[in-house]
């Protein structure tokens, strides 16, 4: 049976995003410490235009202004996967019988179903009335984004979280949630 789930990336989607977030800001460091001259025949060739001329003093605020931007982008590309598979799960969590807590998410997969949007505070209520998770885990995923993620997607939020304390989060959220149903992200196989 296929299950026309909801237009959230595929999980392999969701994997190559978590990895290019992960990667960005080495990415960014590596075309810093690159010669100009070397990347001037690349795809990068206006954005390093402006470059040309610049002060070492210039240059620092251009690449911090650059750095900043990157982690701002990877912090949001990692909450936005997250978020992504944890709503791709519970509304197949919701629509497989056969899967782990099936009952205490078939409601609001439902109303997905219907084309009702379901607050992500939902989908966690629904891992909480599994008793199985721990409610601290779940708790601290539920602030993370309502003080965190939230802010910064929404808002001109100037304060973005660190990369590597968002990254550690959402990956102790993975683990737990991991190893309570241990079917958790298999959603697209």
């Amino acid at each position: 049976m296929t299950l026309a789930l909801s237009a959230w990336n595929s999980g392999a989607d969701i994997a190559a995003r978590f990895e290019l977030a992960l990667h960005g800001l080495s990415a960014l460091d590596l075309l810093v410490r690159q010669s100009i001259h070397s990347v001037s025949h690349t795809t990068l060739q206006n954005p390093l235009h402006g470059l040309h001329g610049m002060s070492s003093l210039e240059w620092e605020v251009e690449r911090r202004s650059q750095e900043e931007y990157e982690e701002r982008a990877a912090v949001m590309q990692l909450y936005a996967a997250f978020e992504g598979l944890l709503r791709r799960d519970a509304e197949w969590r919701g629509l497989q019988p056969t899967a782990c807590f099936h009952q205490q998410f078939s409601s609001m997969a439902q109303k997905v179903r219907k084309g009702k949007f379901v607050r992500l505070s939902e989908w966690l209520n629904c891992w909480q009335a599994t008793r199985a998770v721990q409610v601290a885990v779940l708790n601290q995923l539920e602030t993370t984004f309502r003080q965190d993620r939230n802010p910064l997607m929404h808002t001109n939020q100037v304060i973005v979280p660190p990369l590597l304390r968002v990254r550690q989060q959402l990956i102790n959220a993975y683990s737990n949630l991991s190893q309570v149903a241990d079917d958790f992200g298999t959603c697209d196989e």
